[in-house]
């Protein structure tokens, strides 16, 4: 996205690194759908190994004075620092724990949508762009992305049919993928 904002993330890491505590909480709302992101592309992973998982990566990135944090080198986006932290994690644990590491993806469109936002900006890029949607097209998007609910259970928990979910999600995610090539 823009140099500007790229800076702010170095700003609000800076502040983070300097024990400001409101810095923290907002660096932590900022990271968490990233984090989140990578841990439901791992199906074999329960709710509660995902939970767990989360807690653990926000733990490395603090623990020590912050020493994860501090190993990035501003090479790369932050944000892809971050996600190699949280996959290196996950990975480790499904090693650890005897899973198989397979990914699973629902659909072509969670790898197109998910692998657009490399960055903070992109993070709030995506959450203005739900907020353009119809109220309909939003609620299956937040089921479907957030709550990662398959199409038949969101039919099911809408009362509508398979085919309605399946035309409002296309739709839904073609206007995002558009909104977000117009910024």
């Amino acid at each position: 996205m823009s140099q500007s904002f790229n800076n702010l993330n170095k700003i609000l890491i800076n502040k983070v690194l300097k024990d400001n505590n409101s810095s923290v909480i907002e660096f932590i709302k900022l990271i968490e759908p990233l984090i989140w992101g990578a841990l439901y592309k791992y199906d074999q992973l329960s709710e509660s190994d995902r939970e767990d998982l989360f807690q653990e990566i926000i733990v490395k990135l603090f623990s020590n004075n912050k020493k994860r944090i501090r190993m990035w080198e501003g090479k790369s986006k932050f944000s892809t620092f971050l996600y190699k932290v949280a996959v290196n994690t996950i990975l480790d644990y499904i090693k650890s724990a005897g899973y198989n590491k397979s990914k699973n993806y629902d659909s072509i469109e969670n790898i197109e949508i998910t692998s657009h936002f490399t960055d903070f900006a992109d993070i709030y890029s995506l959450k203005q762009a739900i907020k353009s949607l119809k109220e309909n097209e939003k609620h299956v998007i937040e089921l479907f992305y957030f709550n990662q609910m398959k199409e038949k259970e969101i039919a099911e928990h809408l009362q509508k049919s398979i085919n309605t979910i399946s035309s409002v999600k296309f739709r839904a995610i073609k206007k995002l993928k558009q909104f977000l090539e117009e910024i």
